[in-house]
């Protein structure tokens, strides 16, 4: 695991290293949870992009991915963010799941005898996009880490 090396000469160096360790305590968590926004952003960017290319299977089009893909969001949590799905009504609810992994069922214009199964997916628009992205929230967070490591170092030096 990295660590942090700081070589201090003197007192007065300590209490600068001491100081910027304040400070950094402080930052940290920001710094962290900005770039853990800034990662969740670009997921739901990838997201939208990959549900929008999609491949369709016909000449007719109903602007449905389109509306999918405005409907990816995100959302502050505690310890973060939440990339989420939603539509637009509670019909629609089911649509962005199932044109990510199976498919959705439902009537031919209202006929309650005759149902169809719409959009399955050859490959996963959502979970893999935010899967693939495991590496992109990890190295921003190092990222942080190690400026971090750099400003206390740098405070040794001074």
């Amino acid at each position: 695991m990295p660590g942090i090396d700081i070589e201090v000469d003197g007192l007065d160096q300590l209490g600068d290293v001491t100081k910027a360790m304040a400070i950094e305590d402080e930052e940290i968590p920001n710094a962290l949870k900005g770039s853990i926004h800034e990662s969740a952003g670009t997921l739901g960017d990838r997201a939208r992009l990959r549900v929008i290319l999609e491949p369709t299977h016909g000449k007719k089009h109903t602007g449905l991915r389109a509306e999918v893909a405005k409907g990816v969001g995100l959302q502050d949590i505690p310890d973060g963010y939440r990339v989420t799905t939603s539509m637009p009504t509670p019909s629609k609810a089911a649509i962005p799941r199932g044109m990510d992994q199976h498919g959705w069922r439902h009537p031919v214009f209202g006929q309650s005898d005759n149902w169809v199964v719409e959009g399955t997916a050859d490959f996963s628009w959502f979970m893999d996009t935010m899967q693939e992205g495991e590496d992109l929230v990890s190295d921003g967070l190092q990222k942080e880490l190690e400026n971090a490591a750099e400003r206390i170092d740098n405070a040794g030096r001074a």
